[in-house]
């Protein structure tokens, strides 16, 4: 397959074997391959309104915050989610251990976690008379269960 962009546009000309077709986007290449696979079809539906709420941003910043918040964190889940099914692939694919794997992946996770609590630290600096007692309640309650989990697991070492 031979690709070459139009001048001035970005439609793509594709080239199959015997025929030339013009396509509009990846979604729509995606969806010719792999008709029968719903979730690669979503996928690329996602990534191109990914990329349309890309360009939204950076021409019309003048989001709420709290949505703007919930979309990172959406955004942060997905690329985990994405990174790790990808990893575990990969591992079947070469066939590695998928326990050295997933330790592999907690250990992201803590370093993940490590990096949310410098944020909260810098944000409680800056603006902590202003975040909602509940929410502040809820991470009390995720902290504990946190530690009490934490505190089980070293005596059960």
């Amino acid at each position: 397959m031979e690709e070459r962009p139009l001048p001035g546009t970005s439609v793509m000309y594709f080239l199959w074997p015997g025929e030339c077709k013009l396509r509009t986007s990846l979604a729509e290449v995606v969806r010719m391959f792999f008709k029968s696979k719903s979730s690669s079809v979503e996928l690329c539906d996602l990534i191109a309104d990914l990329h349309a709420a890309d360009k939204t941003l950076k021409t019309s910043p003048d989001v709420e915050g709290p949505t703007l918040r919930e979309l990172r964190h959406a955004l942060d889940n997905v690329r985990l989610t994405a990174w790790t099914v990808s990893e575990l692939q990969n591992a079947r694919e070469t066939k590695k251990d998928t326990r050295a794997i997933a330790s592999f992946l907690t250990a992201e996770r803590l370093r993940r976690i490590r990096r949310m609590i410098d944020d909260l630290c810098a944000d409680l600096d800056r603006d902590a008379a202003v975040w909602p007692a509940e929410s502040i309640n809820d991470l009390h309650d995720s902290l504990r269960n946190l530690r009490e989990r934490l505190l089980a697991s070293e005596t059960s070492r």
